[in-house]
């Protein structure tokens, strides 16, 4: 009698197994799943959702994918499935304006042909065996591609898919005013933030002392510096037919230190009375913010040291509420200075980010020439200020005047959004670039890049982007697996940020050098000295590079390790929890069988 009961829990059992199986294929046959992650990291983000629902032209997708003989690795077949997932889903908002098709690109084929014209570009698995795996994205608007799909910037697939969309779809870029002080437009030493802005819109260059073209309706201003008064007409006019503005201010920046703009000994600062006059913010730009919960540690190559003025601001600091900064939740801000209330009432006055309780106002001067003896004494003696500091501010209405601060009856409503530190946008402090299958890609470290653009899309009116833009520097698969990623980031992020920096620096100390020596003689390049010095130079810059190149690398060689071990416990832990409910079952059902 038990064995047959025995028997029968068994069979029961079994069906009950393969029942659950068979719906888990057919719902994921059919793109229905639950996607429990805590950043809903296998979902479309409802920005994206947005984008897709909003288009008004049809946009063909093809996934070029090499199936033939399932010759993938499996690490890749699986990550192409994740591809297939995220597409079915893009199609289902897309409706009828997504055009999805996949092409298998066999050698001698028409789908080879479509894959070299669409640029996407052969992997190697072995010396005789190749694969791809790709998208390609075609509208009125032009054409684009993403030549190989890498399972390691898995956290970028719905941006990188979701941005070439909406940037196919429109017929014409919106063209974005640049002003900057600073050279990070220069060809060959273009900075990121500026590459990721150009994928989205046309950066046009301004003249400070021309009028701002009509077809611009913003500018992103960096770095204002001995402001003249043809520059305040010029910005005075534009504001007043409804341009928007983005300000990048600074009150110690170590970007115009390395470019050698003359400086006092209060370091190199940028002050804009006439913007405080149009605003009537107040922006300290002889005082530096310290934050005691926001300050990182770093070596400056004197040991590791806590420097409270390079802020890692987390979520505590930033806006939870405002569409430009809902979605982030990591910046890093370097000798901020601070930003004060609006005192005009007819302007709108929103902070952005801000510091904690545990801050204050350092004056630049002390920040600028602290070792690290200095630096921990600075530190020993904070003592905080009874109110916090707004670092990043968006102020909206009718600006007044620029040259006198008077209200002006025909301006026309316009936003600013003003930012008081320029670094951050800096190489060093966004992210690096790694070397992957050839191509020089940028990794965000942070969301300062996603500040910028998250700005410009609100200018525009289009923030549907903004979530996914976020979600993109940022890797969860699973919530205790980002806190061990990000303990891990953790422990090198110091040596990664000081190794950029250094690097950016010994670049331009050699391209100084050797510019300076060009202009005075045009026979250097035959000096011995000019010769042994640049070599010098060019050694030291390898070797940061490669000491830069291996930290990166130890880094993601971590992060794998620990993600392949909490993935591969994940995958043991299900079906071992519905082996343990099994047993329990069957132990239910002989128990209840014996008493009766």
């Amino acid at each position: 009698m038990l064995t047959r009961l025995g028997a029968t829990g068994w069979f029961q059992l079994v069906v009950f197994l393969i029942i659950f199986l068979v719906v888990c294929y057919a719902l994921g046959k059919h793109n229905i799943y639950w996607d429990l992650t805590s950043d809903q990291r296998y979902s479309l983000t409802e920005g994206s959702k947005q984008v897709l629902r909003e288009l008004s032209r049809p946009v063909s997708i093809r996934f070029y994918l090499s199936e033939e003989g399932n010759q993938l690795p499996v690490v890749l077949r699986n990550y192409s499935e994740r591809v297939e997932n995220l597409l079915r889903s893009v199609k289902q908002y897309g409706g009828d304006n997504i055009q999805l098709v996949q092409i298998d690109p066999q050698p001698d084929t028409s789908g080879m042909e479509s894959a070299s014209i669409d640029g996407i570009e052969a992997r190697s698995i072995s010396v005789e065996s190749e694969f791809y795996m790709g998208l390609a994205f075609s509208s009125s608007g032009g054409r684009t591609s993403i030549p190989f799909l890498d399972p390691g910037r898995d956290q970028l697939l719905e941006y990188e898919i979701i941005n070439n969309i909406a940037n196919v779809s429109q017929t014409s870029k919106k063209a974005v005013g640049l002003i900057s002080s600073l050279p990070i437009m220069q060809p060959g030493r273009t900075w990121n933030v500026i590459q990721k802005i150009s994928e989205s819109y046309e950066l046009v260059p301004i003249n400070s002392k021309e009028a701002v073209p009509a077809h611009i309706d913003s500018v992103i201003v960096v770095f204002p510096y001995k402001v003249s008064s043809s520059f305040d007409n010029v910005i005075d006019s534009f504001t007043a037919r409804g341009g928007n503005l983005i300000v990048l201010l600074d009150s110690l920046s170590h970007s115009a230190d390395i470019f050698q703009i003359s400086k006092t000994s209060s370091g190199v600062t940028s002050a804009w009375p006439g913007l405080e006059q149009a605003t009537g913010i107040t922006f300290s730009n002889d005082n530096t913010v310290v934050d005691n919960v926001f300050g990182t540690e770093l070596d400056r190559g004197e040991g590791i040291e806590r420097l409270n003025y390079v802020l890692s601001i987390h979520s505590e600091g930033i806006n939870p509420e405002h569409e430009i900064t809902q979605a982030l939740n990591k910046l890093t801000l370097v000798s901020s200075g601070s930003i004060q209330t609006s005192n005009y009432p007819e302007l709108n006055f929103t902070p952005l980010v801000r510091s904690t309780e545990l801050s204050a106002l350092r004056p630049s001067e002390q920040i600028l020439s602290s070792g690290k003896y200095e630096n921990t004494v600075l530190n020993n003696q904070f003592q905080a200020d009874p109110h916090v500091h707004i670092m990043a501010a968006l102020v909206s209405g009718r600006l007044r005047s620029f040259t006198d601060g008077k209200l002006r009856s025909k301006a026309k409503t316009s936003t600013t959004i003003v930012i008081a530190d320029t670094d951050f946008i800096a190489d060093p402090y966004t992210g690096w670039i790694e070397n992957i299958q050839g191509k020089r890609v940028f990794i965000p470290a942070n969301h300062n890049v996603a500040l910028l653009l998250n700005s410009l899309s609100h200018l525009h009116g289009n923030a549907s982007l903004n979530q996914a833009r976020s979600k993109a520097s940022q890797s969860r698969p699973l919530f205790k697996l980002s806190e061990l990623q990000m303990h891990i980031q953790n422990r090198h992020e110091h040596k990664i940020m000081s190794l950029s920096l250094e690097l950016d620096s010994l670049i331009k100390s050699r391209d100084n050098y050797a510019f300076k020596n060009s202009e005075s003689s045009a026979n250097n390049i035959y000096d011995k000295t000019f010769r042994k010095t640049i070599e010098k130079k060019d050694m030291e810059i390898r070797r940061v590079s490669t000491e830069l190149r291996l930290e990166n690398k130890l880094l993601q060689e971590q992060i794998t390790s620990i993600t392949t071990r909490i993935k591969m416990l994940n995958i043991i832990t299900l079906p071992a929890l519905l082996a343990i409910a099994g047993m329990i079952f069957l132990s239910f059902r002989r128990h209840r069988c014996r008493t009766t």
